[in-house]
This record gives C-alpha cells, structure tokens and sequence, in this order.
C-alpha cells in the first residue's frame, strides 16, 4: 500500500491486502479487508467500504455511504451521501 500521495481523515480504518492509489478519505471511514481504491477516488467521512470491494478510478462516494461486500463501482460514478450499495452490485454509469 502506496499512501504517500493520499489524504486520509482523523480515525479512519484500513484493513489488510488493500490496494489504494492516489485518493482522499474522509475522517471517521472504516476499510475492510482486500479493497481496491484506484487514483482519483474520494470517499467522504464515515463511510463504510465492506470486504472485496472495487472502487475504479475517479469515484465519488458521498457522506455517511455504505458499499457492502463484493461490489464494485466502475469509473466516474458518484455515490450520493447516505446510500447504500448492496452486496455484489457493479454500478455504471
């Protein structure tokens, strides 16, 4: 895990074997385990990222969001605040 171009806020948590490129993490998230953040992504504060997840270049996920088990978002989505991606979805634009 290369952080030294990424932004991470107060108190967030990043589990094992993730792969996070050149991002901003909002203050308060949690990460779990084997989730991939490619450059560009921003995530917003207390944000849940659950296990095996793939955030593509250049998303966008809001305040309060959680991305459950196994999704993946492809490039350019934005994720509005408080919603919440089911387990296995891909979302596209």
């Amino acid at each position: 895990m290369n952080l030294t171009k990424s932004v991470i806020g107060n108190e967030t948590v990043i589990g094992a074997h993730c792969s996070i490129g050149m991002c901003s993490i909002g203050s308060h998230t949690k990460i779990a385990d084997r989730v991939v953040l490619e450059d560009g992504v921003i995530i917003g504060n207390h944000v849940t990222i659950e296990a095996g997840c793939i955030l593509e270049a250049d998303v966008h996920v809001g305040n309060h969001a959680v991305i459950c088990a196994g999704s993946i978002i492809r490039k350019k989505v934005k994720i509005p605040s408080k919603t919440r991606v089911e387990c296995g979805s891909v979302i596209q634009k």
